[in-house]
């Protein structure tokens, strides 16, 4: 992040604000280790999943945790810069003005990417009373 102000006037000041934030996150792989609580006689091999034992009570389920971290994974870059001014013509009221970019890239998108930017100019007036 950063922030650079230059009051040019005692009534006038130019500002540049920006930053940026990169962000790599996600799950780890989920391993599963037998259970006491768990009749190991319903799982031949082991592990919960098809082809176990019909009669058992989890017949009908698939444990299969083992891609599960890939649905976690984020990975994107975000940008944002403003370039402003504030400007009182007197006490009472005063002007400002801003230009700011936003940029956003989804590097690892999952269902649907989220990379976009938008630009947005403000201004306006201000009267102090």
């Amino acid at each position: 992040m950063f922030d650079a102000r230059w009051q040019f006037t005692e009534r006038g000041e130019i500002y540049l604000t920006g930053s940026w934030t990169t962000t790599d996150a996600g799950f780890n792989s989920i391993t599963f280790v037998a259970n006491d609580d768990v009749d190991m006689a319903f799982f031949p091999d082991g592990l919960p999943g098809p082809g176990d034992d019909p009669t058992a009570p989890l017949h009908f389920h698939d444990y299969d945790f083992s891609g599960i971290n890939e649905y976690s994974d984020l990975a994107y870059d975000e940008m944002r810069a403003t370039l402003g001014f504030t400007y009182k013509t007197n006490e009472a009221i005063g002007f400002y003005g801003a230009l700011s970019l936003y940029d956003f890239s989804d590097d690892d998108p999952y269902i649907q990417s989220g990379t976009g930017s938008v630009t947005v100019i403000n201004g306006g007036m201000t009267w102090s009373f």
